[in-house]
């Protein structure tokens, strides 16, 4: 079945009254209320508490995302309504058949565009420091094999507005922000990464550093001649929530992209680092089965290894700068995350 969202004439009308009637039904109050939310895309959100006719609360969640703003998507290719376009592009509903939809409706307006959610505030993760459940983390885990091998090497992939996966490779890159600043964009982060990148640089071993420090076009090489297929692009543990029923729903798709699948779990081992149930290992080996499982085939050895390295190298460019600046300010396991990390990068860099 087609999963079909609402299209707004507007960011305005969007919340209005009139248009979320067509969605609920008649409207006794609508309240909105700014959410505080964390991340540095610069995006913003409102919970829209109405009460319909019958006297039923219902509370909605607004995302309204601003390209000037939005420092993802400077990151991945410059497109900021990517979360819009995939709601209403045909070629990607077999997203919803894998993932429930959190999503009502969707707007543009110009180069800004908003999304309208359910409120599925009760069902996500704690927002802490510590392990998720293994069941849990084997849902997500299966959810991403899924939609790996549902979109693998399909035609959708050609879709121009799509984020290519290889922007992990220079994602917060010194020379990146350099170019980025030179455009005369500021972001927090930048300033946090610069400084992070200058702490690793003296932690690691020369062989390391070098690698880190090779240009991001080259470090992509690493993915090429890889099968590639549809990623989330930000598979953190935050964008997820389980339902009761077992269904896992997903957001925050601004950087939806097409590549390498295995990038998408070295970004999930990297960002979601005090999350995880197991070694990272053993993370990849459930990976792999899950998706070997949904593919029908199994994949080579040889072919899994450059999988692997593809996705060590992207996760390590994604957030060692981090990394290192957990194991300055004394972070609980900090230290060992580091150590991994080199230790796969050692291996790399030798292997080049």
């Amino acid at each position: 079945m087609v999963r079909e969202f609402a299209e707004a004439d507007s960011i305005s009308e969007i919340a209005s009254p009139v248009f979320l009637a067509t969605l609920v039904g008649e409207i006794r109050s609508l309240e909105r209320e700014p959410m505080t939310t964390v991340g540095f895309s610069g995006t913003q959100f409102e919970r829209l508490h109405l009460e319909l006719a019958s006297g039923e609360p219902t509370t909605f969640v607004l995302k309204h995302i601003h390209p000037e703003r939005d420092a993802t998507a400077w990151r991945s290719g410059g497109i900021a309504a990517r979360e819009a376009r995939l709601l209403g592009e045909r070629a990607l509903d077999r997203v919803w058949e894998v993932f429930d939809a959190p999503y009502l409706a969707y707007a543009f307006e110009g180069e800004a565009s908003a999304v309208l959610m359910r409120d599925l505030s009760e069902h996500l993760f704690p927002d802490a420091r510590e392990p998720i459940t293994a069941e849990h983390e084997d849902a997500l885990i299966d959810h991403l094999a899924r939609l790996h091998a549902a979109f693998w090497e399909s035609e959708a992939r050609q879709l121009p507005w799509l984020a290519k996966a290889e922007f992990v490779y220079g994602f917060l890159a010194p020379s990146e922000i350099e170019m980025e600043e030179a455009r005369g964009r500021r972001h927090p982060v930048f300033t946090a990464a610069r400084e992070g990148w200058e702490v690793a640089h003296r932690m690691l071993p020369t062989v390391v550093s070098r690698l880190l420090s090779t240009p991001p076009i080259e470090l992509a090489q690493t993915a090429v001649g890889l099968s590639r297929t549809i990623l989330h692009g930000d598979a953190k543990v935050a964008n997820f929530a389980m339902l009761p029923d077992g269904r896992v729903s997903a957001f925050d798709w601004a950087t939806i992209c097409e590549g390498c699948p295995t990038i998408e779990i070295g970004w999930y081992v990297s960002v979601n680092a005090t999350r995880l149930t197991r070694s990272k290992e053993e993370i990849f080996g459930v990976y792999r089965t899950a998706l070997e499982r949904h593919l029908g085939r199994e994949l080579s050895n040889a072919m899994w290894q450059r999988m692997y390295d593809a996705a060590i190298l992207g996760g390590a460019m994604v957030l060692l700068w981090n990394k290192a600046l957990n194991v300055k300010k004394g972070v609980p396991d900090a230290a060992a995350e580091w150590k991994w990390w080199v230790g796969e990068l050692e291996r790399l860099s030798a292997a080049r």
